[in-house]
């Protein structure tokens, strides 16, 4: 049996989900949140437990199924509001205006409707957009310089060198690690020398981040690694990546001026060892910071 979340044992809850970075509140009974989180729970343990050849496989099944089975799921709920579709659209591509040129060729990993990555075409010579499933972008007309990608959700079907940018937002925390690291590997690989490969996944310090942050003091959700960034510039360096930075985007506001790593890490290095409501308390700061690497 799973244990209700205490704190709102008397009331209904908010629940806070991220979709696309997005924080979208949609209001659920104690009931609802614990559904989810079980149906979510067991779908999660199916792909941490499965084979590489197996999450092949998974990734959309289990995907489909939460779905299906959760109809009060946020991202459901959010597919009803398109005006706040749009804002999120319009608040990825701030971020995002400073780094594109019309020579630029652009790669958007889980590009879910594709509205950001058909927003971008028309300031890109060409864009790639990679989806484990075709079903949401369904009916959606895409400009001549674009092409969805099918993908396994590890691999990057373009050719080595191609791509000047690579964007994803709130993904690589849904893959398994031994996934996210051969992912990785396939967007080194992609790559022009000199292209970037901005990276926006919430921070590990502040989680769990997914439905289990009303249960358990780590992700068992369909977040199945959680990052820090730390984590970030070891895995980014094990796969070839040399230089980074960080940029500082909250509620609208964008600093693009360069901020070196040490002042980031060393305050994650400092909360890392605060007890569990202080880290996450602490933690909330780093929200703001985005995590770019650079192909030297």
């Amino acid at each position: 049996m799973v244990a209700q979340p205490a704190i709102w044992r008397q009331f209904a809850v908010s629940a806070l989900t991220a979709n696309q970075g997005f924080q979208f509140i949609v209001k659920r009974s104690i009931e609802q949140i614990t559904r989810h989180y079980t149906v979510e729970r067991q779908l999660s343990d199916r792909l941490r437990a499965a084979s590489r050849a197996e999450r092949r496989m998974l990734y959309t099944a289990v995907y489909n199924e939460l779905f299906s089975l959760v109809p009060d799921h946020p991202q459901n709920v959010m597919k009803t509001s398109p005006r706040r579709a749009d804002d999120e659209t319009s608040r990825q591509f701030s971020i995002l205006r400073s780094f594109i040129n019309p020579n630029m060729t652009y790669l958007e990993i889980g590009a879910g409707d594709c509205s950001l990555a058909v927003q971008i075409a028309n300031e890109v010579k060409r864009v790639y957009a990679l989806e484990v499933s075709d079903e949401i972008a369904r009916g959606v007309e895409f400009p001549c310089n674009f092409t969805l990608l099918l993908t396994d959700g590890v691999e990057i079907p373009v050719p080595p060198g191609s791509v000047d940018i690579v964007y994803s937002n709130q993904l690589m925390e849904h893959l398994h690690a031994d996934d996210a690291f051969e992912q990785l590997s396939q967007v080194f690989r992609a790559l022009r020398p000199g292209g970037v490969y901005l990276c926006i996944t919430p921070n590990r310090l502040g989680g769990p981040h997914d439905i289990s942050q009303y249960f358990d003091s780590t992700p068992r959700g369909f977040h199945l690694r959680e990052y820090s960034n730390a984590d970030l510039v070891k895995i980014f360096t094990a796969v070839g990546f040399r230089r980074f930075r960080f940029i500082l985007n909250y509620k609208g506001l964008v600093l693009y001026a360069p901020i070196p790593l040490w002042p980031v890490l060393m305050y994650e290095k400092a909360i890392a060892r605060l007890p569990s409501r202080l880290r996450k308390l602490f933690a909330y700061p780093l929200i703001g910071v985005k995590f770019i690497g650079y192909k030297v």
